[in-house]
């Protein structure tokens, strides 16, 4: 009789372990998955500021943003994947955190401008010209034809402004004295 309940015993906590060791898997299984999801349902933040006003903006990559009147910066909460992008409507100039591994990217109606870690300015208001002013570092600014395969894109540097064209409808680059246009 003691033989058979040493058996039954022992067969009881191996059914035991395996239930357990069954659970045990299922739960890191489940929270990792969600893990995952919790990564990419990062929330987007809208900051606008109005007429008269001012914003500043620290990113979560510590890149300080000085957003201008009637502007408005749409951004994540946190940067997630191999590039750091923003959208802009407006006007606002960038002091980017440098990070070679996740280009910075701001996204505007009309341009797209790529950079590592700069600091210049964005102007790209509905109706007027847009512009980009760099002051320190260098930036990518490339037209957003997304009926192109190959866009057209100019290398910045500092002091130089780059723009479209309006009659050719190509971006243009000059040098401008900062201290008339920031």
């Amino acid at each position: 009789k003691s033989k058979t309940r040493r058996l039954i015993s022992t067969a009881s906590l191996l059914v035991a372990a395996s239930i357990s060791a069954f659970l045990v898997l299922s739960i890191l299984v489940y929270s990792n998955d969600h893990k995952e999801e919790d990564k990419s349902q990062v929330s987007t933040i809208v900051r606008k500021a109005d007429k008269g006003q001012k914003y500043s903006i620290v990113l979560a990559d510590g890149t300080k943003v000085k957003l201008n009147s009637e502007s408005t910066l749409m951004f994540p909460e946190k940067f997630t994947g191999n590039t750091r992008e923003v959208e802009l409507v407006g006007e606002a100039f960038f002091e980017v955190t440098r990070d070679t591994k996740k280009p910075f990217i701001v996204k505007t109606k009309k341009l797209t401008t790529e950079v590592l870690g700069t600091s210049f300015n964005i102007h790209a208001f509905e109706k007027k010209k847009s512009t980009v002013t760099v002051v320190t570092g260098k930036v990518k600014v490339s037209l957003n034809q997304y009926d192109k395969l190959d866009q057209e894109s100019i290398l910045l540097l500092p002091e130089e402004q780059g723009y479209i064209n309006l009659i050719s409808n190509k971006l243009t680059k000059s040098n401008v004295e900062l201290d008339k246009v920031i």
